[in-house]
């Protein structure tokens, strides 16, 4: 899965990891892009969306989300 998905199973490789907001779940409140050290998570049209690059996996906006939005 490493090799050939580019992704882990496990979830412990955090450089294989991209996080993704659901935007049928976000409710816009902004709470993921406050929390987010690398400011890369923006809001619009009343919806969260974070830019693939520049993320470190730090857990923060996943932390934050009220309703679980962030995979």
């Amino acid at each position: 899965a490493h090799i050939h998905d580019k992704k882990c199973p496990a979830k412990a490789c955090t450089n294989l990891m991209e996080y993704w907001i659901d935007p049928e779940k976000c409710i816009g409140c902004g709470r993921c892009a406050e929390s987010c050290p690398q400011k890369i998570i923006t809001i619009a049209g009343g919806k969260a969306k974070i830019a693939p690059r520049g993320c470190i996996s730090c857990y923060c906006c996943q932390e934050m989300c009220p309703v679980q939005a962030v995979k």
